[in-house]
């Protein structure tokens, strides 16, 4: 474990430890603002990889990423970041039916209708990630304690934490959903299909992503399948789980159909899905993956991975 995520571990174990990593966080990110794209990007890079990026002739999946972030810019990306009117681009899809039902959405904390809300429920800011509070019991739910957090979310310019641009002309709302979880109780099974232009060559099966409360988790672990759910021998910024764990769903291929129909306009993004109880539910459309930059191993797979991204077009 990184001393960053160590920190924020430690931090996190209570309201004032979050406080303070939050706005050491800020501070950082301020800092970093003077610099210009290009040196930020290359400053990044070579801190996680430690070497220079070549973003003249990009190769690596971490290069092609932030390449993008540099030199593309599609009003389509931004409307799919946001995870209330993106729903509008899954309709328009036709894949409606793998949307999760929603009870409300909110142009600001004091406009939520707490008794409209159902017992149980998620609640979260449309234009950031991170910002979830999970409700288990309305009648005994700590409103002041979620009322803050998303408050405090929704003056966040998330777009400034690895200056993913698609995230800075979102139109901030509140959104209350609907629980996703298996009737068995076990943990979520996120699939993250990595796709280019409707093509998917590998996907991400993530296990133990996030805690009840919607907080990212640090030990959460990872394995890499090609399209056709074989085991890839290589690690992606997070442990690997036990293969036998799971096993190829029955409609994965179904999954990996809806990937390709969603991916099809973007020379990158990241389709992910949940698959409850033998349904599939959307979970996100990603632009950069881990803000375009992992640590991967072996090395020979920064490349492997960078080949899913076609930037042909885009580079002439």
């Amino acid at each position: 474990m990184s001393i960053k995520n160590f920190l924020r571990n430690v931090l996190y174990k209570n309201g004032i430890g979050k406080s303070i990593w939050y706005t050491l966080h800020t501070i950082n990110i301020n800092v970093l603002r003077v610099l210009p794209n290009e040196t930020y990007f290359k400053r990044a890079y070579k801190k996680t990889h430690g070497v220079d990026p070549n973003f003249k002739d990009p190769q690596t999946f971490d290069e092609k990423q932030l390449w993008l972030k540099m030199n593309y810019r599609n009003p389509l990306c931004t409307k799919c970041s946001d995870k209330y009117l993106v729903r509008e681009y899954i309709k328009e899809c036709g894949l409606e039916h793998i949307l999760n039902p929603i009870y409300g959405v909110y142009d600001s904390v004091d406009d939520i209708k707490w008794e409209e809300l159902p017992d149980r429920f998620y609640i979260k800011a449309n234009h950031m990630s991170a910002c979830n509070v999970r409700c288990n019991n309305l009648a005994t739910f700590e409103k002041k304690t979620a009322v803050k957090k998303l408050a405090r979310g929704m003056k966040h310019d998330y777009s400034l934490d690895s200056r993913e641009w698609n995230y800075h002309d979102i139109d901030r709302k509140i959104i209350a959903e609907a629980i996703i979880e298996n009737q068995d109780g076990s943990g979520l099974i996120d699939y993250r299909f990595l796709c280019s232009y409707g093509n998917c060559d590998y996907l991400f099966v993530d296990i133990d992503t996030a805690d009840e409360n919607g907080t990212h988790r640090t030990d959460a672990r990872r394995n890499v399948y090609d399209k056709d759910f074989n085991l890839m021998d290589v690690k992606v910024s997070r442990p690997n789980f036990e293969p036998s764990f799971i096993s190829k769903p029955s409609n994965f291929d179904e999954m990996l159909k809806y990937a390709q129909i969603l991916s099809k306009p973007f020379p990158f993004c990241r389709v992910d899905f949940y698959n409850v109880d033998g349904k599939i539910i959307f979970g996100e459309i990603t632009f950069f993956h881990a803000g375009g930059l992992s640590k991967v191993t072996p090395k020979e797979w920064e490349i492997k991975l960078g080949d899913i991204i076609n930037l042909k077009e885009l580079l002439k």
